[in-house]
């Protein structure tokens, strides 16, 4: 009930009066997981918002862009699909004004100007991708096919390649879900080398974790159970979700390493392999006691701090 009171005054800007009403609440008392869960979650939530609040009074728009994204996310993890497409909608409307309006600043020198239009041009484009991807998340891929296709052509026109790269990362998804993997296999492999040259860890960890799903898809529908073509695109699948495994453990990305092992072990059983699958799932036991571990120790800040 405290917590609930807590978002409804984030809503109404009232951070401080947030923060009192979790201090208000003793979870551990409680001595349930969830309910200390439930107490950090608000608590980091409170700290979220006020952060990205004050970020936005920043007169650099990239900064202020990345808020938004970030906000979007946020959302999207908590499965607040309906909001987060809404933000997606208010930020468009945003840029629309802004272009009616006249966005750029006339006495700004010529170079001045050029970096704003690159700007604005670079957070529309990756607005479309973010947008695309939501609709691929919610499972309405044929709504997020268009969406990916415009930001992927306007990413290539503006020769802008890691948002070419991400965009087509949008538009792989998209078609994993409608059952197109080879086309979606296809087009990963056209722009994997080239995304590995541009240094973005955890696209290239997207890249190879989407292009494994598409080769996983094509051995599945295809090909019968024991054929050899299904064997070596099974093969072949498997060696690039270790690619995307050893990418996410660059970036530390939690999520990503157990998708990946949670697929690796999946993948051995099928094969029939169960001791590699059990060794696997070790693997994925010790990932999550150390993910948790790393909570409590922020579970005990916070629970300080508040």
């Amino acid at each position: 009930m405290k917590c609930m009171e807590a978002y409804h005054q984030v809503a109404r800007g009232r951070y401080d009066q947030a923060m009192q009403k979790l201090r208000d609440v003793v979870p551990t008392s409680h001595r349930t997981l969830r309910m200390q869960n439930l107490h950090l979650g608000f608590a980091n939530m409170v700290r979220f918002k006020r952060q990205i609040t004050v970020l936005r009074g920043t007169v650099e728009p990239d900064v202020a862009f990345e808020t938004h994204a970030l906000e979007i996310e946020y959302l999207r993890k908590s499965g607040e699909a309906n909001q987060a497409f809404e933000k997606i909608a208010h930020l468009f409307d945003q840029f629309r004004e802004r272009q009616d309006n006249g966005m750029i600043d006339a006495s700004a020198d010529a170079m001045a100007q050029d970096s704003s239009i690159i700007a604005a041009q670079t957070h529309r484009i990756r607005l479309l991708i973010i947008k695309a991807n939501m609709w691929a998340h919610v499972g309405r891929a044929p709504k997020g096919f268009s969406v990916a296709l415009r930001a992927a052509n306007a990413a290539y026109t503006s020769m802008l390649m890691p948002l070419f790269w991400a965009a087509i990362s949008a538009l792989a998804t998209i078609l994993d879900q409608l059952q197109e993997f080879e086309a979606a296999q296809q087009l990963l492999d056209s722009i994997i080398p080239k995304a590995i040259e541009g240094a973005d860890v955890m696209l290239v960890a997207q890249l190879y974790s989407k292009l494994t799903d598409a080769y996983v898809g094509r051995a599945f529908k295809d090909h019968i159970s024991g054929s050899k073509e299904r064997e070596q695109l099974l093969n072949t699948a498997q060696m690039y979700l270790e690619r995307a495994k050893e990418a996410y453990d660059r970036v530390e990305d939690v999520d990503g390493i157990l998708s990946c092992l949670e697929r690796k072990a999946m993948l051995f059983r099928y094969r029939g392999d169960d001791g590699l699958a059990e060794e696997v799932d070790k693997m994925y036991e010790a990932e999550m006691d150390e993910a948790r571990k790393r909570e409590d120790e922020a579970r005990g800040k916070d629970i300080k701090q508040t």
